[in-house]
């Protein structure tokens, strides 16, 4: 049954193989998929679960065969002596004896069913388990992603607002009248990038750090992670979802693991409830004994006394009078059984609700994405406008930081959009009962970076795409423009 119960697991991909087990060296690459597989191996609540389950199937086992008859033999070996014994000497006896219930007002169906449905509720109890670690773990490996992205883009803008600063000082400097708040202001700019450099180091560290204590390795140790995806498809338009929304949350309700395992405590209290009602009923058992021995007795002329015995006997078992422990175990019983569909019902709506939040996020991300990337496009816009004016010394310094300032900004929430319609998608997935799409899973292709603005002592203005271009207009995509 062990045997069979992890060959199913490995089948439906719960169960990593050894291989998969393997933590990668400090400063390789982690992808997503590498960082579930090893957090099912070392997450000690999947161990736990996975013994449970096997536990369980043993007991389902045990009910089964309290069905069977129960053969045995018995060898007697013993010796006499001494004025009270019936007589000196030795004697042995061997005997074969069958014990089976035949009949017992159908507890032991009540029993097995228990077992079974328990059997049902460990599974999918470990299901719900894994389905947990999976989802902590993209959870981590994601915010790590995100932190080490969000780190990447402060200390880029940190490089540049000091190129900015050491530009306005030497501006400054050889201008007739020298505008000391414009100084002022671009160091104030690098003091907050500064501080938001420092809070995304220590951001990482954490996210780095429980990455790792979820994946079974020490706090410090520290992976490469892919770059973030460059997924730029509409996750679902809103009359798609919408649509859809009673086909998922028919699929949650029937395949959430927390539910299935809720239906089969449910199930199994009921089980036990009937078991409970069939106590009182009488029971009927078959014994049966053949055995052959022999002893010494020296009142015989052999000296040996020796021969064979059979047994056979029906025993009819009735309870009469039990203080009232049947009747009160029979009320327990259906008061947990009560508990137990009530305890049903309270999943089930904490499920459907928590999948219906899964559809609203999922329903309005494109939305969201688009509108994160509006901003960001219009940022970019507003810097590189910022860039020409401040080239021709038409805007301060101060314009240009926070405009360098907002894109920054803009291009992390967009991260984090993405990774919150990926990170919905997987739970929603999850509870219907689908496992996360190989590649929505594998990391992706890297993708292409921000144009990066040209430095302050550049004589030429950057290159523009082409197109139409106009003042106050955004720039076409991922594109940008300086309206002249």
């Amino acid at each position: 049954m062990r045997a069979g119960l992890a060959v199913t697991a490995m089948a439906l991909g719960l169960m990593p193989s050894a291989q998969a087990c393997t933590l990668p060296a400090p400063g390789s690459l982690l992808t997503l998929a590498e960082a579930m597989s090893r957090a099912l191996c070392h997450d000690p609540r999947t161990r736990q679960s996975s013994a449970l389950l096997q536990a369980q199937a043993a007991r389902e086992q045990l009910q089964q065969a309290a069905r069977a008859p129960v053969l045995g033999a018995r060898l007697d070996l013993g010796r006499q002596s001494g004025a009270w014994a019936d007589a000196t000497g030795r004697s042995r006896s061997i005997a074969l004896e069958l014990d089976w219930l035949l009949l017992d007002g159908g507890q032991r169906e009540a029993a097995q069913d228990a077992a079974r449905q328990q059997l049902i509720e460990a599974a999918a109890s470990h299901d719900a388990t894994v389905q947990t670690v999976l989802i902590e773990t993209a959870e981590a490996h994601r915010t790590a992603l995100d932190d080490s992205e969000g780190l990447r883009l402060w200390r880029d803008l940190e490089l540049r607002l000091a190129e900015l600063q050491r530009q306005s000082r030497l501006r400054n400097r050889r201008a007739d009248g020298p505008d000391h708040a414009d100084v002022i202001e671009a160091r104030l700019a690098l003091e907050q990038a500064r501080l938001a450099r420092l809070e995304a180091e220590e951001a990482v560290a954490l996210a780095q750090g429980r990455l790792a204590w979820r994946l079974g390795a020490p706090a410090g140790t520290v992976w490469r992670l892919p770059p973030p995806s460059s997924e730029t498809s509409p996750a679902s338009s809103p009359g798609e979802v919408a649509q859809q929304m009673p086909q998922w949350l028919e699929a949650v309700e029937r395949e959430h693991p927390e539910l299935r395992a809720a239906r089969a405590r449910a199930a199994a209290a009921q089980a036990a409830r009937v078991q409970s009602e069939r106590a009182g009923r009488p029971s009927l058992s078959m014994s049966a004994r053949i055995g052959a021995g022999r002893r010494d007795d020296p009142t015989l002329e052999s000296g040996r006394l020796s021969g064979g015995a059979r047994q056979a006997a029906l025993t009819l078992s009735l309870p009469l009078l039990d203080g009232g422990a049947q009747a009160a175990q029979v009320r327990a019983a259906r008061a947990e059984h009560e508990a137990a569909l009530a305890a049903l019902d309270s999943v089930r709506r904490d499920a459907t609700l928590t999948a219906w939040e899964h559809l609203l996020v999922l329903r309005h991300a494109d939305a969201l994405r688009q509108a994160h990337a509006d901003v960001l496009r219009t940022r970019r816009a507003l810097l590189f406008t910022e860039l020409g004016r401040h080239r021709d010394s038409d805007a301060s310094a101060t314009d240009l930081a926070d405009a360098m300032l907002y894109e920054t900004e803009a291009r992390i929430a967009l991260q984090r959009a993405d990774s919150r319609v990926q990170l919905a998608r997987w739970r929603l997935a999850l509870a219907a009962g689908q496992r996360p799409q190989r590649p929505a899973i594998e990391p992706a292709s890297a993708p292409a970076m921000a144009p990066l603005p040209p430095g302050a002592d550049r004589t030429e203005p950057a290159p523009r795409p082409g197109g139409p271009c106009r003042l106050g207009a955004p720039p076409p995509r991922e594109g940008w423009c300086v309206p002249r």
